[in-house]
């Protein structure tokens, strides 16, 4: 029967005969819009397995009835992402005890493969199941133990159904002077992956907290179907690139679901198996933390990056230089111990990453050089201060005239005439055109321009000993 979502009957369908009895329990969705039913139809002297398949008017498109030598019980249905069906339930033995039975079919209902699971001398049933994006299957009954309990049984299989792992639950703990019931009813799939199942118990006397009724029970479990696990244990290896300053992290933990990393640096995955790289060379705490329901497993180790020279660190590294200065040039020797990379800052403005580099300075003065040497995490520094004076042999007016700078270049308003500190002062200033006429004498360093057309000019600058530098100047 499918109704509208007030309740009111759209369409209603009878289905089989007068000659048998049809047990329907479960109903699913088709990928073509129809509907497949399954359940138990009793064919003295037995019961069977059927699937039904009609359209999505409820109209019988094919009815197919799967048979065993025994009994078989539920018969509850899903799809399959293959667009075919997955029909479980239990299988009477000869032993008179019951094995769980699972039964893969084809979009036409056609049997591609059947799977018993149990032991011959208890009962197992599944009850219902899942499948999960990965194409895996998990499916929820009850087993019978030698404890006498019926527990709660949970199973994942593959897409074969072959058991990947099982895990068993019961409110009470087991106990050989008393048993208690477990019956699974429903269960979901988390948007987390976790499980979660409902049903009920019957708590026989002696139990404690009996009670004459049946108590309902929710269940939580994780996507491994572990509540808690007391014998998880959490332990890894690893292997180490140094060239690349990666590792590679090998989970060796057991009886567990999920793993998350710590790598030390700041970054953590969740992952069974990791892949980290480090970007500096150091000592680190590897953490790995894995859960199985509510239990948890940790374990630390250490792991040592070093640089490419070998380093983690160096206790005895050392900074040291001495120079030589030919001129404005000074050539600097790296004396440093136990280090492996250097860095220089030569109090210009300038650097070098070179063991022992030379720089040329543009002008006279102090300047403090900086060596900063590394191996691993060790850092070490050296100050020293040099200072550039004018060369022995070098013409003392030429080198002024040669600091001679005038600015803003190109111009529109004024100009400024600069000279460096010397005993030396300017006599005279001229301006020229191109032709080398001359348009405007002055002493003074500031001067306007604003008079003159664009162009280029050149500014003779006179010192009062007679010697003279020219600039060019451009007017806008």
């Amino acid at each position: 029967m499918k109704t509208d979502s007030a309740g009111n009957v759209i369409w209603h369908q009878d289905y089989g005969d007068s000659q048998t009895g049809y047990r329907s329990d479960n109903i699913s969705k088709t990928f073509d819009g129809g509907y497949v039913l399954s359940g138990r139809i009793s064919v003295p002297p037995n019961e069977d397995w059927f699937l039904i398949k009609t359209d999505s008017a409820g109209n019988l498109q094919w009815e197919k009835i799967y048979d065993k030598p025994l009994n078989q019980n539920f018969g509850y249905n899903i799809t399959t992402r293959d667009s075919g069906y997955v029909l479980v339930g239990n299988t009477e033995l000869a032993s008179g005890n019951y094995s769980a039975l699972m039964l893969k079919t084809n979009a036409n209902g056609d049997t591609l493969w059947t799977k018993e699971y149990g032991s011959l001398n208890y009962n197992h049933v599944f009850k219902m199941i899942h499948q999960l994006p990965d194409g895996n299957f998990i499916a929820a009954g009850g087993k019978r133990e030698p404890d006498l309990v019926y527990y709660v049984w949970l199973v994942k299989l593959d897409e074969q159904g072959k058991l990947i792992w099982e895990r068993q639950h019961s409110y009470y703990p087991p106990n050989f002077t008393y048993n208690s019931d477990n019956y699974v009813e429903g269960m979901t799939i988390t948007l987390e992956g976790d499980i979660a199942l409902t049903g009920y118990i019957i708590a026989c006397p002696g139990v404690p907290s009996h009670t004459t009724g049946n108590d309902m029970f929710i269940l939580k479990v994780d996507s491994c179907g572990y509540l808690e696990n007391q014998n998880i244990n959490a332990a890894f290896a690893y292997s180490l690139d140094t060239l690349n300053k990666t590792v590679l992290f090998s989970n060796q933990s057991t009886e567990y679901c999920t793993a998350l990393w710590y790598f030390g640096d700041g970054d953590s995955v969740y992952q069974k198996n990791a892949t980290h790289r480090y970007t500096t060379p150091g000592s680190y705490t590897i953490t790995l933390i894995v859960r199985a329901g509510n239990s948890l497993g940790t374990v630390q180790q250490q792991v040592n990056i070093s640089d490419s020279c070998g380093y983690v660190s160096s206790s005895d590294i050392n900074a040291a230089f001495t120079f030589s200065i030919d001129s404005f040039t000074v050539s600097f020797m790296n004396l440093s111990e136990d280090y492996c990379t250097s860095q220089w800052y030569f109090g210009d403005g300038n650097g070098s990453g070179l063991l022992n580099p030379a720089h040329s300075y543009a002008d006279t003065g102090k300047y403090i050089v900086t060596l900063i040497v590394k191996a691993g995490v060790s850092e070490n520094i050296m100050l020293r201060q040099i200072h550039i004076t004018t060369p022995v042999g070098m013409n003392t007016v030429q080198a002024i005239l040669n600091d001679i700078f005038i600015y803003p270049n190109p111009a529109n308003e004024t100009i400024h005439v600069s000279l460096p500190a010397t005993r030396y002062s300017i006599r005279n200033i001229s301006i020229s055109d191109i032709s080398g006429k001359e348009i405007l004498n002055t002493t003074h360093t500031e001067i306007s321009i604003s008079s003159l057309a664009g162009g280029l000019y050149f500014v003779r600058v006179e010192l009062e000993n007679g010697e003279s530098a020219v600039r060019k100047v451009v007017v806008q």
